[in-house]
C-alpha cells in the first residue's frame, strides 16, 4: 500500500500495473509484462491500489503463459533466449 500512497501523495494522473520476476525484495526481479493506468481525482490509495491489482492480476497468467521457457533472467533484466539453454540467473 505504501506505492499507492505515494502515487496518491504525488499527485499523478498515472500509474503501472507491473508483473516481475519473483525476487528476495518486493517488485525487485526483472520486469516481464506493464500496464498504464490511470489515476482519477477522486481516487483515493486504496482505489488506486485495486485499479493497478485488478490489471496486474489479469496479467500474470498472460505474462507466464507467453514467457515459459522463452525467457531468462539475468540480474534485474528479463531477456529473450533466442535458442538459449537458461541456466539460472546470471
Amino acid at each position: 500500500m505504501r506505492a499507492h500512497e505515494a502515487v496518491y501523495r504525488a499527485g499523478v494522473k498515472w500509474s503501472s500495473a507491473t508483473v516481475h520476476f519473483v525476487s528476495e525484495v518486493v517488485d525487485g526481479g526483472a520486469i516481464l509484462l506493464q500496464e498504464v493506468v490511470p489515476v482519477l481525482e477522486e481516487d483515493r490509495p486504496e482505489e488506486i491500489a485495486r485499479r493497478g491489482f485488478g490489471t496486474g492480476a489479469s496479467h500474470s497468467p498472460v505474462a507466464v503463459k507467453a514467457c515459459f521457457g522463452k525467457i531468462g533472467c539475468f540480474g534485474r533484466r528479463a531477456c529473450l533466449l533466442f535458442g538459449r539453454k537458461y541456466e539460472g540467473q546470471h
